[in-house]
């Protein structure tokens, strides 16, 4: 299967799913953190080659930027409460209510569950999926059921996946961390001690896209994010590492269809 990179475009995102059975035509990765909610289904979880199989209600952790699946048997009913946030979202928090770092420990876990365990978590989960027309009480709960979560996450009914990522994981990370900062082929090639034309070749065969489009897209995905909460075009520019405003402005056109200023004035939060 390939690897796709999801543009998850909002701080906070939820999903439901329910089918006889599960199977992903590709594998994918994103910068946010996954929780899954499954209660049903015979599964394997693959996380970077790595696999985990259940067939026990479980809740699901992938960290950011793992490239991951879920493949659940037909004639069993997959059901699946997924839910993700990124960094942005847990900062809101205090560390000592919201330790994300402790729960999110590894690549990736599977943490079975028994009835009564199913049963208080979909106290939360429906309290949060039918909060969804405000959006603040949303979040609240969501902070809410996160911090639960270190009640069930590191027990021992947790199945934890290795810690061996490929360096292109590695990669995507910093990509995530410095995108304000000047990235190239050359760069990256030179901090982890590749080729650029191994770098590239190894980047395009693990997520079917380019070095060069990935980091541009990383950029507008926060760009977009920055607009929104009211930064300047030329701050929001320097910001995610672009040559300058007017290649920005062009950047973002090209992509979008409109310019930032526009989008800003469309999307920004009243």
């Amino acid at each position: 299967m390939q690897n796709i990179f999801h543009d998850l475009h909002d701080s906070v995102c939820f999903d439901y799913r329910s089918s006889d059975g599960m199977k992903p035509e590709h594998f994918h990765f994103h910068s946010h953190y996954e929780i899954s909610f499954v209660f049903g289904g015979n599964l394997t979880i693959i996380n970077t080659g790595d696999t985990i199989k259940t067939d026990k209600p479980c809740i699901i952790l992938h960290s950011p930027n793992t490239f991951h699946a879920v493949i659940a048997e037909k004639g069993a009913r997959y059901k699946r409460y997924n839910m993700y946030f990124d960094d942005e979202f847990a900062s809101k928090f205090p560390a000592e209510y919201l330790n994300v770092r402790q729960i999110f420990s590894t690549n990736f876990s599977v943490t079975e569950l028994g009835s009564t365990d199913v049963e208080e978590l979909m106290i939360y989960i429906d309290l949060i999926f039918g909060a969804g027309d405000n959006k603040n009480r949303q979040c609240l709960l969501f902070a809410s059921l996160i911090n639960k979560l270190g009640d069930f996450v590191g027990t021992a009914r947790t199945l934890e996946g290795n810690e061996n990522v490929s360096y292109i994981e590695n990669v995507i990370q910093y990509i995530a961390e410095n995108y304000g900062e000047p990235l190239t082929a050359g760069v990256l090639a030179d901090k982890f001690y590749v080729s650029s034309a191994k770098l590239n070749a190894d980047f395009k065969g693990m997520t079917s896209v380019t070095l060069h489009k990935y980091i541009v897209t990383v950029r507008l995905i926060n760009a977009k994010r920055m607009l929104i909460s009211g930064k300047s075009v030329l701050e929001t520019s320097v910001e995610c590492g672009f040559f300058n405003e007017s290649h920005f402005i062009r950047t973002f056109k090209e992509k979008t269809g409109m310019t930032p200023s526009k989008y800003a004035k469309m999307f920004s939060k009243v």
